[in-house]
């Protein structure tokens, strides 16, 4: 009497309440009597629980270990439930099934009836296609069925974020008695200037359990990381502002607005001023670049025999030499040459702030038609990909009708699907309320507040004043050390400048939401 067949069975559920109501027993069971009834001998068993079906066969850990096995002759078949355990995609569960058989281990469906025959290729194309049709169904009344929570006032998420708790009764989310003091206290902290690793060290010091301890499930849970304490303190739901699908969502608000945006703004000038970064605070360092190449300017202390001199050097010409490029250009800048019209600019500001207000205000009028616009290319992307889909949907019934064959097939839906997924990072846009475009005019707007406090002060300053005297008369008149000023430039420069160009002919250029300053008073 000659050998049984060997075989394997491989099992997949996509969540792990699947795999805790035992529904992939279910298919062991199933996959077990098949085997059974046709005298096959099963010598292995792989089970991934909790695994979408989306995710390539190789890249799961159970379906990497089929596919390593598959060729060693263990085996000479694969036993599955239905041909979607291998995947919901058309293209990988062909993709799977053509691998399996180049190793030397054909799959075999408990369920479902096909072979290599061009009618049995049919069936698997048929049958494949119905599986991702019917995932794509799900997917589609899932998501209309969460969007319509959400349009009735409901919040979702998987899980509560940190800080909140879920009240399942009324759908929404509701302050964490303990948690939402401990969010509270990280702003706190944010807005005295703590950063990151700071505020994730003094939480392990107060012994304050992470959010992942919430759902470890009896694992050893992480301890505070930077990135959770970098998603907490740049979450807008904790301003009561959230969204699902592009659909707001109403929650209750942990802090005040205002803290959100100074949280904001302090973590943005750390990582701009990070001594990652640099060793030395420079007056404008990360805002000069190179017109030539558009590299970054770097900037170094040197010390000459008078004492340290800031100098400034486009990183290109400095990291590769000669090969960069930069021939007749002068890429090596003292730091007075090219901060002294930068200080004018703002002495211009300092002096004129009606006329900054009325630039702010046309900046912000062409931010809000540059929304507007997003809007509209949003659209027409969502209508690609609505094309897009529809066009995978014809070719898919192209080759169920036999107009064309199976590679022919891969090879149409591989092309729709690259288009597909070039439009991702188009519709992955943030919306407009999450660029940070509001909080640079909030500082702005303040920032014309406090020139105006200053207004008539200003005016008392001679325009034939130098820089120097300038700030002497300053200092006398505020009485204030000379770091105040400096404070104040820096603060000016970050309000009002975005990035500083040096043209091939050693101009400077200055780019910022105000194009240009009128010469007058203060210049």
């Amino acid at each position: 009497m000659p050998d049984p067949e060997r075989v394997a069975i491989y099992c997949r559920v996509s969540t792990d309440e699947q795999a805790e109501r035992q529904t992939i027993e279910n298919q062991l069971d199933a996959c077990r009597g098949y085997c059974a009834s046709h005298e096959l001998e099963v010598v292995a068993e792989f089970r991934d629980e909790g695994v979408s079906g989306s995710v390539p066969l190789g890249d799961r850990l159970e379906g990497s270990r089929l596919l390593a096995m598959a060729g060693s002759g263990l085996f000479s078949r694969v036993a599955v439930h239905r041909l979607d355990r291998l995947a919901r995609d058309h293209v990988e569960a062909s993709l799977a099934y053509r691998r399996l058989k180049a190793l030397g281990a054909p799959v075999v469906s408990v369920t479902e009836t096909f072979d290599d025959s061009p009618a049995g290729r049919l069936m698997f194309n048929m049958i494949v296609s119905f599986a991702e049709f019917e995932k794509d169904l799900i997917r589609e009344r899932t998501m209309m069925g969460r969007l319509r929570r959400v349009k009735g006032g409901k919040y979702q998420a998987s899980r509560a974020p940190y800080g909140y708790t879920y009240n399942q009764e009324a759908g929404q989310l509701e302050p964490h008695l303990e948690n939402a003091v401990i969010v509270r206290l990280m702003y706190e902290w944010a807005c005295e200037g703590a950063g990151l690793k700071i505020i994730a060290l003094r939480l392990e010091e107060k012994g304050i359990p992470p959010p992942s301890a919430a759902y470890a499930k009896g694992r050893s849970a992480w301890g505070w990381h930077l990135t959770t304490v970098h998603k907490i303190l740049t979450a807008p739901r904790y301003i009561g502002k959230s969204t699902y699908g592009g659909e707001p969502m109403t929650c209750p608000a942990l802090v005040d607005e205002e803290i959100f945006v100074a949280v904001q703004h302090g973590l943005k000038q750390r990582k701009r001023d990070s001594p990652r970064n640099t060793q030395h605070f420079y007056l404008l360092q990360h805002l000069v670049y190179c017109r030539h190449c558009g590299g970054r300017y770097v900037a170094r202390t040197v010390i000459h025999k008078n004492g340290p001199v800031t100098i400034y050097a486009c990183r290109q010409r400095t990291v590769y030499g000669p090969k960069a490029g930069h021939v007749g250009i002068h890429w090596r800048w003292h730091g007075s040459e090219l901060e002294a019209p930068v200080k004018h600019y703002i002495l211009r500001a300092w002096a004129d702030p009606d006329y900054v207000e009325r630039e702010v205000d046309a900046w912000r009028e062409q931010w809000e038609r540059s929304v507007l616009e997003q809007g509209d290319r949003e659209a027409a992307t969502q209508a690609r990909w609505d094309q897009l889909d529809q066009e995978e949907l014809r070719v898919l019934e192209w080759a169920r009708k036999g107009y064309i064959d199976e590679w022919q097939m891969l090879l149409q839906v591989g092309a729709v699907r690259t288009a597909r997924d070039n439009l991702v990072d188009e519709l992955a846009q943030p919306p407009a309320d999450e660029n940070p475009t509001p909080m640079r005019l909030r500082l702005m707007y303040g920032f014309v507040k406090s020139l105006k406090s200053f207004r008539q002060y200003l005016r008392s300053i001679s325009q034939e004043d130098t820089w120097a005297e300038y700030l002497e008369a300053t200092l006398s008149s505020l009485r204030a050390p000379p770091d105040v000023i400096g404070e104040a430039l820096r603060v000016s420069i970050q309000a009002l400048i975005e990035r500083i160009w040096v043209e091939d002919d050693g101009l400077v250029t200055i780019e910022g939401a105000i194009p240009s300053l009128p010469a007058g008073e203060g210049t």
